[in-house]
């Protein structure tokens, strides 16, 4: 397999991989590779261990499941396992999007923004569209691209929370991290919260199933910590 063309620094996650490579399973008539059976073989292939990867709930059902983020390279050595009708639709993608590509509008940049942002951090996939050229796009279909672009960002910043990796959210559990020592009691930072009016988030976990994420002033009104 020639590897000349691939750029490493793109990534992927896990769960958009899975999803191209079933999409291949099915128009070549195999069968789908549930979640489970494809963290297993990217395990082998990559000799990922359990830090490798972390858990985000399914967009269904909630159930949390596996998901790491790889390189377009990586990527490309778990596609080779696959079948040759297989593999060769796959490669091809992944090709495609390793080729260094200039956005045609302003809208279209945002959007590869967004989407970058997404995979990195884990996360949940935006729908792919494709954008038409400028001369095409009228006021109103500007307009409607231009938000549906801010609610995808809104979705990364949320994602960050979930993931506990926000500069102005935390658990306790991630504090007890930073800060061994201390002690934090969930029923004083409910009460400061409530006090300012802030906002008390609800994420997943893994131990837990879902915690409470409290706001950086919280924190800093109930122990004189910042996140």
């Amino acid at each position: 397999m020639n590897l000349v063309n691939i750029n490493t620094n793109e990534t992927i996650t896990t769960l958009q991989l899975r999803e191209m490579i079933n999409g291949a399973r099915a128009a070549a008539g195999e069968p789908a590779i549930s979640n489970t059976h494809f963290i297993d073989k990217v395990r082998d292939e990559l000799d990922f261990g359990d830090d490798s990867f972390f858990t985000i709930p399914h967009e269904q059902n909630l159930k949390l499941q596996s998901v790491a983020v790889i390189s377009i390279e990586q990527a490309t050595l778990v596609g080779m396992r696959e079948s040759k009708s297989v593999r060769r639709a796959v490669l091809d993608v992944l090709k495609e999007m390793s080729a260094p590509k200039a956005p045609q509008t302003y809208i279209g940049a945002l959007k590869a923004l967004v989407i970058a942002e997404e995979a990195k951090e884990a996360a949940l996939q935006l729908a792919s569209q494709a954008i038409a050229t400028k001369a095409e796009i009228g006021n109103r279909r500007e307009a409607t691209a231009m938000n549906t672009a801010s609610q995808a960002v809104k979705q990364v910043n949320q994602l960050e929370i979930e993931l506990d990796k926000s500069k102005e959210w935390s658990t306790i559990k991630r504090m007890e991290i930073l800060h061994p020592t201390m002690k934090f009691n969930w029923r004083k930072l409910k009460s400061v919260s409530n006090a300012l009016e802030l906002d008390i988030h609800t994420v997943p976990d893994a131990n837990y199933f879902e915690v409470k994420s409290y706001h950086a002033k919280a924190w800093f009104e109930a122990y004189g910590i910042e996140i």
